[in-house]
């Protein structure tokens, strides 16, 4: 005798709401690590531009006159040297005195130097010359005397306040005051450092590298 057995699907349920809890507890979490790991992403990138960037600058703050230490090279700070704070600590010619204004040593700089020159009344540099560094110069008072050769003679270029010189590389030349007032220049050269080769006479050659 065969039977015939039928398959009936039980009724259908409502759904049920035990696993929603659950549910929402993963997304939390989820969330909360997308946030987590986009701060920590750009934490690292923070460090990693600020690690292979220049970024630690040593500077002489206006107010204080002390150094200053900045890590954040999109936010260097402004350096303030003061006129009445120049310092005649560098290279030296006779006949003219030096006073450094921005350099690597007081500012931080790396492709320029600047500061003044003083030269006395009826008074005569010594000869000299700048080595592979270029010098623009700004008449600020007085009326300098600038004195280079060509060829057998020597050319006098006579200034006023308010004119400028360019000196070219290597060229021997020297700073005359033949006034009754005090000749104040200022220099501006790219270098961070004061480069001065001194000479015996315009028409010297010395080497370039050697010491002022």
């Amino acid at each position: 005798m065969s039977v015939n057995r039928m398959c009936v699907a039980p009724p259908p349920t409502e759904p049920s709401c035990a696993g929603e809890p659950y549910v929402a507890r993963r997304q939390f979490i989820r969330y909360f690590y997308f946030i987590h790991y986009g701060i920590l992403l750009r934490l690292v990138c923070h460090w990693y531009i600020c690690e292979t960037a220049t970024c630690v600058i040593l500077a002489i703050t206006a107010d204080t006159g002390r150094t200053a230490v900045t890590d954040d090279g999109w936010h260097r700070p402004l350096v303030h040297i003061r006129g009445r704070d120049l310092g005649a600590d560098t290279a030296q010619t006779g006949g003219m005195t030096r006073f450094e204004a921005i350099s690597g040593k007081t500012a931080g700089s790396e492709n320029i130097w600047m500061g003044q020159t003083h030269v006395a009344p009826r008074t005569s540099s010594g000869d000299h010359h700048h080595g592979h560094v270029e010098t623009a110069i700004y008449v600020l008072s007085g009326r300098p005397v600038f004195v280079f050769a060509e060829g057998d003679k020597e050319v006098h270029l006579r200034c006023e306040p308010g004119d400028y010189i360019f000196v070219p590389p290597h060229v021997p030349h020297r700073e005359e005051n033949p006034g009754d007032e005090e000749a104040v220049v200022v220099l501006a050269r790219n270098s961070q450092e004061a480069v001065v080769v001194n000479l015996e006479s315009l028409r010297s050659r010395q080497d370039p590298q050697s010491p002022a």
